[in-house]
């Protein structure tokens, strides 16, 4: 039987290792994970024709973001979501064209917004 120092610990440090790295620990511990539609007041010009203050939803939050060692090859997984608009609506919005007439302009409006895996685009190789 080896009853090396050397060996032992290390055979202690693996076993320690293995129970604590097998934790499901996850970088955004404690971090809140919000994604929501959000008012933002805007002035809108298109064609000659202008509204002022009008309220358009848009989302914005924190969401899970982040690369953490695994165990297995390559060792580091990333881990990427984005808080996005699930839902739009089309928004009526009543504008003056040069003070002579009215018309309308029609934007897309934030209604849901959730946190989904981020679009990636790969480098082309030269």
């Amino acid at each position: 039987m080896n009853h090396n120092p050397f060996v032992i610990l290390t055979a202690v440090i693996l076993v320690l290792c293995w129970a604590g790295c097998q934790s499901s620990y996850t970088p955004w511990e404690g971090m809140t994970i919000e994604c929501k539609p959000t008012t933002v007041y805007i002035d809108i010009e298109e064609h000659g024709c202008r509204a002022e203050g009008v309220a358009i939803e848009y989302c914005e939050g924190n969401c899970r973001s982040a690369t953490i060692y695994s165990h297995d090859a390559p060792y580091y997984k990333s881990i990427c979501e984005c808080c996005k608009a699930t839902e739009m609506k089309a928004k009526i919005i009543p504008a003056s064209c040069h003070g002579k007439r009215n018309a309308t302009i029609i934007k897309n409006t934030a209604t849901r917004c959730e946190c989904n895996v981020c679009e990636t685009k790969k480098k082309k190789k030269k």
